[in-house]
């Protein structure tokens, strides 16, 4: 894979020329002084790379290869008779291809998306959760008003009777059935008030958990200011559109459609790197030029003396090199890549596996979440009927035993339901919320519905703002 960030690598030094006995030859040179001086030069070279998209590579390069190995004095510019050199190389199969080899890049655009699905995932599970504590909470400060309330009818129904008990009209054993309601109504305010605060730790730990640490008592109450509102509406769009709905807005299943996006990448990149190697390549190259009346060969102009050997071959004339050509390398086997290709394949297998067992799943989650919000809303209508007749029959033993037809039990009696079914009427008011919640988790529109929504900031690369 080329690299598309350009650069530039250079060497710079200094040469020293000995001019020893060729190992190769049969008998040593003649001795004259062009070969027998010891020269020093300086060296340079300096080259620059650049590759693209397409798999084209482009070199750029120039050093003093003539001026260092054919110069017999020393020159502090080391480019002063330069060769210069261009190659470029073309891959055809293997290595070739834009999607090829930027696909490194496109993977890590992806996986920046995944991680920003995973963010959103974790803040609606972080919502949801809250959502569910708040709705405990109401539910639990709305059972303590139940309480109280019924507290208040008991001492009242307690109070009405020690009158009629001190005029002589009610024995003393309907006054002891009163006082035995105020007792059970206090224990039973006492349970309830204890829930509701432990509720509010628990709340308080994940909006505020630095409070916890404050001195004890000093810390503020959580009062849940929002009311048990009716049963949620259910939706009306036909199911199959709630489905493809929550496929297209749930980020877990994004995610798992972008995994499934690298997976082909890595595929495609596999299958590029089985195929044999084939390239096509073209270079220039200019050779410099030693110019004998400037440089003197085999010696140092120190000595005095004006060396006149010949110089050697390729130093006093300039020459002009093209090169064009192709260039394969064919592995016979290539059991490596084709190891690679299919163990890649059978990554991309499994996580296609993945998004259609996670689509299977979701599909399954929004059906139950709206069998369940159907039925919290049926049984939040019940309690609600049920509240309203046993309100009603309290009202009617009230009377009876103003008028005297009854004793106080039967009073007892239907307040002691009228509590229950009130407690029971918040209870289902409750799931029905939480159900509806569950809903809008499972069809990807918590975010929507809590009016949060996430858009990435143009002034801050890669962050995110709410």
């Amino acid at each position: 894979m080329p690299g598309f960030d350009v650069q530039l690598l250079g060497r710079y030094g200094w040469l020293r020329r000995n001019p020893a006995v060729s190992f190769t030859s049969a008998s040593p040179p003649a001795a004259t002084l062009a070969n027998t001086m010891t020269t020093d030069n300086t060296v340079g070279d300096t080259l620059l790379t650049k590759g693209f998209s397409p798999g084209t590579t482009i070199q750029l390069g120039v050093n003093d290869f003539v001026q260092s190995f054919y110069s017999g004095r020393s020159s502090a510019v080391p480019f002063s008779h330069p060769n210069a050199y261009a190659l470029i190389a073309q891959p055809l199969l293997r290595g070739a291809g834009r999607k090829n080899n930027t696909r490194y890049i496109a993977i890590a655009k992806t996986n920046k998306k995944i991680s920003a699905a995973v963010l959103e995932q974790q803040i609606i599970s972080t919502i949801a959760g809250v959502s569910n504590l708040y709705v405990d909470l109401v539910s639990l400060q709305d059972s303590v008003k139940v309480q109280e309330q019924a507290l208040k009818t008991a001492e009242l129904l307690l109070h009405n009777d020690q009158e009629q008990l001190n005029v002589g009209r009610l024995p003393p054993i309907e006054v002891a059935r009163a006082q035995s309601l105020v007792t059970s109504t206090q224990l039973v305010l006492t349970q309830a008030i204890a829930l509701r605060d432990q509720q509010q730790v628990i709340l308080r730990t994940l909006l505020d958990p630095q409070s916890l640490t404050g001195t004890p008592g000093s810390t503020p109450e959580i009062v849940a200011t929002d009311p048990l509102l009716p049963p949620q509406s259910e939706p009306q769009a036909p199911l199959p559109d709630l489905i493809t709905g929550a496929w297209e807005k749930r980020p877990d299943v994004q995610a798992a459609r972008l995994q499934v996006s690298n997976g082909e990448r890595q595929v495609a990149s596999a299958a590029n790197a089985a195929k044999p190697e084939i390239d096509l390549y073209a270079s220039y190259e200019s050779r410099g030029v030693v110019i004998p009346g400037l440089t003197a060969i085999g010696g140092s102009t120190l000595t005095g003396f004006a060396p006149t050997d010949p110089v050697p071959t390729g130093g006093t004339r300039s020459s002009t090199v093209y090169e064009a050509g192709i260039q394969f390398s064919l592995p016979v086997q290539n059991r490596v890549a084709k190891a690679n290709l299919g163990a890649d394949r059978a990554l991309l297998r499994q996580q296609q596996l993945r998004v259609t067992q996670l689509e299977s799943q979701v599909a399954a989650e929004v059906q139950n979440a709206i069998t369940a919000l159907h039925a919290a809303n049926s049984a939040a209508d019940a309690a609600t009927r049920a509240r309203e007749l046993q309100t009603q029959l309290l009202g009617a033993a009230q009377e009876s035993f103003s008028a005297g037809y009854s004793t106080n039990i039967s009073v007892i009696e239907q307040q002691t339901y009228l509590t229950q079914v009130q407690t029971t009427e918040v209870v289902a008011k409750a799931a029905s919320l939480k159900a509806a919640a569950q809903l809008d988790r499972v069809l990807g529109q918590t975010l929507e519905n809590s009016g949060i929504s996430l858009k990435r900031d143009q002034v801050q690369d890669g962050s995110w703002q709410h």
